[in-house]
């Protein structure tokens, strides 16, 4: 099968948690189908059997190619917002829910108008929830979530549970994409480093782009 995957991030040697969820994701896949990435920003990375189409929102007339030649399109965050087109393009279109990001914007300072913001990024949510012909998440506990939505928004109904019973058919759960390969240190960067981290110190680190926290043999946390 053709399969395009499309994320408003880069592809590139530090990536945000979108781009990430969406090249590991790709990888696997491209073993057994042809892989296609298309981002919303110019990337610089070009992975083994993955065809990259890169800046994809001065490249509008290739991604509509790619998305009619594809059997699946998979979604993430606010790229149908970005691309709505997608959504009529695609043969079977999946939206990818790894990251509640309703969740996260009320956690967000917003001086000026947050209840429209709000609401503007809660119908977004809704309006790709009601395009998708199947769904993604990271977890169980994201799955009753998820569901949850569903429900709310007339996506379980009769015809649906006649379908499937159990909804899997529906929202499906893969863990949060990482290589298949651990990860090997090449160099101290914050143990005996950073003042006040000890060379034994036990470190926590925080994968959503915000911070990541140290705690040292003296009790205290720090920011990094």
């Amino acid at each position: 099968m053709k399969v395009l995957f499309v994320t408003n991030d880069a592809l590139a040697a530090q990536m945000a948690g979108p781009a990430v969820r969406c090249l590991e994701l790709a990888k696997v896949l491209s073993k057994h189908h042809e892989v296609t990435i298309a981002t919303g920003l110019p990337s610089k990375l070009a992975p083994e059997g993955i065809r990259i189409l890169e800046d994809a929102a001065h490249q509008t007339g290739e991604l509509k190619a790619a998305a009619k030649a594809s059997d699946i399109v998979i979604s993430q965050g606010l790229v149908l917002a970005r691309f709505p087109f997608l959504s009529k393009l695609a043969k079977h279109l999946v939206i990818d829910l790894y990251d509640p990001y309703l969740l996260e914007y009320l956690a967000h300072t917003h001086p000026e108008h947050p209840q429209w913001g709000y609401l503007r990024q809660w119908y977004r949510l809704n309006e790709q929830m009601l395009e998708g012909d199947y769904f993604l998440c990271s977890s169980e506990q994201q799955w009753d979530y998820w569901l949850g939505r569903l429900c709310a928004l007339g996506r379980l109904n009769p015809e649906e549970h006649k379908r499937d019973a159990s909804f899997r058919s529906l929202l499906g759960i893969v863990p949060f994409g990482l290589p298949a390969q651990p990860p090997v240190r090449t160099e101290n960067v914050l143990r005996g480093i950073v003042p006040g981290v000890g060379s034994k110190d036990f470190l926590l680190l925080w994968a959503g782009g915000a911070v990541a926290v140290a705690r040292s043999s003296h009790g205290d946390s720090r920011g990094l």
